[in-house]
């Protein structure tokens, strides 16, 4: 009589593998971290905006500005249509507040780190340069 050998194969892993936590925008990556052509938050936005197929400025409405807790007055935004993100945010008095030093450019790095998942967001503004760059007429228009 024949003996019968079994063979013992690998067995598959059936857990589920975690999914990660989804985020609300694309997690576009930047350009140019790490080199002095490193693109502005603005531009990422616009980016951003771009590769969603919608305007910047429906981009910054809609999901943006609620997410900073701010609402825009639309009696004001409504016969603009060349707003400056700072406008949409409600920041009128410094234009260039979204890319540098601020409190402005803090919470837009902020929030729009939270949406994309992305942690690399604060170098797009002049944040890491906060202390060696003087605060007065800095970023002045």
């Amino acid at each position: 009589m024949s003996t019968l050998t079994l063979k013992l194969y690998p067995s598959w892993d059936t857990q589920k593998s975690p999914i990660p936590p989804r985020s609300r925008l694309y997690n576009l990556e930047p350009i140019g971290i790490g080199t002095p052509y490193v693109e502005s938050l603005t531009s990422y936005v616009i980016r951003l905006a771009e590769q969603h197929c919608i305007t910047t400025r429906r981009l910054l409405i809609k999901e943006i500005a609620p997410f900073m807790g701010r609402e825009p007055k639309l009696s004001n935004l409504r016969n603009e249509r060349n707003e400056s993100i700072g406008k949409i945010l409600g920041v009128n008095r410094d234009r260039t507040a979204t890319n540098g030093t601020g409190l402005m450019a803090t919470n837009l790095v902020r929030a729009m780190s939270i949406l994309t998942k992305r942690t690399d967001l604060y170098f797009l503004t002049l944040r890491p340069w906060e202390k060696v760059l003087s605060k007065k007429g800095f970023t002045s228009p």
